[in-house]
C-alpha cells in the first residue's frame, strides 16, 4: 500500500511536470521522497532485502544500496526545489 502511495506520487509529479504546473510537481516530487525514505528506512524493507538479497550481497552492501537510493530521493527533491520543473519542450 505505501508502495502504491510512492508510485502514484510519483505519477502524479511526472504528468504535473509535463503538463506545466511546476509548483504541484514540486508537492508531489517531496511527497514521492518523503515516501521513499520511510520506505527504505522501515525495518520491514531491511528484513525483507537482506532475506532476498542475503545470497548475493553482504549485509554491508545492502545498507549502502539503501542509503544511495535515500540520497538519490534527496537529490531528485532538492533539484527540483532548486531548479523548478524540468523543461519538457523539444
Amino acid at each position: 500500500m505505501v508502495t502504491n502511495k510512492a508510485l502514484a506520487e510519483l505519477k502524479a509529479w511526472a504528468a504535473a511536470a509535463h503538463e506545466g504546473r511546476g509548483e504541484e510537481a514540486k508537492q508531489h516530487l517531496v511527497a514521492f521522497g518523503h515516501i521513499s525514505a520511510g520506505i527504505v528506512a522501515s525495518g520491514e524493507f531491511r528484513r525483507r532485502s537482506l532475506e532476498r538479497f542475503a545470497q548475493e550481497f553482504t549485509r554491508t552492501d545492502v545498507e549502502q544500496m539503501m542509503r544511495l537510493l535515500d540520497a538519490v530521493a534527496s537529490i531528485e527533491v532538492e533539484q527540483v526545489q532548486h531548479y523548478g520543473q524540468a523543461d519538457t519542450q523539444v
